[in-house]
């Protein structure tokens, strides 16, 4: 994932404050824990004399085993776990932290950037690191089916409201649970306040707190994304368009709400064939049906969804006025 010099220093800057902020925290714990504990102290500077001595005999040619001191270590190490539970502090208190404990906080895997390095990137320059506060708040723990009514009931399907939304609500579990193995992709279709964006912010925050690169644009930022590509053909736009087609889940919430002309519709089939063509999913939410689609951009980008997507509808009461009943 291409980054510019001072975009990729200012990740790298990032991950260096995390480390010393993590590093200080740590040591913090280590001196509140030697204050109230003076035994584990002690024992933690038996095990470092009990290296020492290790090494030393190694080199004057003495008899220390490593076995032995394996051993001892082993029997210290019990004893300051056993003192700090028994002092009420979590087991792993005195652990190193890392906010990802695959890369250390190093943004690299051996010589691979980490997936925490690739959505930084993503983060930075979709300007949507603020998203993940939104998703605190809206994601598959909070979604509430109370909304969907069960009185209402759709004349072709006979199924309620809330049979219909239960059912995408399990879709949109099984989605996030078999990503890794099956992908796909989803269009998401409604009225206005049925729950599509609330939905797709579950997805987008479970994959990401799987490890799955995610970028989450409206149709009118995906509008932007082109107009700066063809017009400043700058690095970092050219980067930005890049990017689309990259991510392991590229969701374009709200289509059919944007301007729509001759450039949009070959930019966006653009994006939605490449997309397929490189297995990458991608989630589109709209008002519009698959009919609507084609009326308002191409038969092609109709047929790609429709042949290519899980068609779901959510239908029911506007939850937005509900919400402000």
């Amino acid at each position: 994932m291409a980054l510019t010099n001072a975009q990729y220093d200012a990740l790298q800057r990032r991950y260096e404050e995390r480390r010393l902020l993590h590093a200080e925290i740590l040591r913090d714990r280590k001196e509140e824990v030697f204050e109230k504990i003076p035994e584990y102290a002690r024992i933690d500077r038996q095990i470092s004399a009990e290296s020492m001595q290790y090494f030393n005999s190694r080199i004057s040619g003495g008899s220390v085993s490593k076995d032995d001191l394996h051993q001892k270590i082993a029997s210290l190490t019990q004893k300051k776990a056993d003192l700090l539970k028994e002092a009420g502090f979590p087991s792993d208190y005195l652990e190193p932290i890392y906010d990802c404990p695959d890369c250390k906080d190093t943004g690299y895997i051996e010589d691979r950037q980490c997936h925490c390095f690739r959505q930084a990137a993503i983060d930075l320059l979709y300007y949507q690191t603020h998203l993940r506060d939104i998703f605190q708040q809206e994601n598959f723990e909070n979604f509430s089916l109370d909304y969907y009514s069960k009185d209402k009931i759709d004349p072709a399907t006979k199924e309620s409201s809330h049979e219909n939304a239960k059912y995408i609500l399990t879709y949109a579990h099984n989605f996030v649970n078999n990503f890794e193995s099956d992908g796909g992709n989803i269009f998401l279709y409604g009225d206005t306040g049925m729950g599509k964006t609330y939905l797709s912010n579950c997805i987008a925050g479970a994959l990401l707190s799987r490890g799955y690169s995610v970028i989450y644009v409206t149709a009118f930022e995906l509008v932007d994304i082109f107009e700066k590509k063809m017009k400043d053909r700058s690095e970092a736009d050219q980067f930005e368009f890049d990017h689309l087609f990259d991510a392991d889940l590229l969701i374009i919430d709200d289509l059919g709400t944007e301007f729509v002309n001759s450039f949009t519709k070959s930019n966006l089939f653009e994006v939605i064939n490449e997309r397929l063509l490189h297995q990458k999913s991608t989630l589109i939410s709209s008002n519009l049906s698959i009919r609507e689609i084609k009326e308002l951009y191409t038969e092609r980008i109709a047929s790609r969804i429709g042949d290519r997507y899980k068609v779901l509808r959510l239908f029911g009461d506007d939850i937005r006025a509900k919400k402000n009943m």
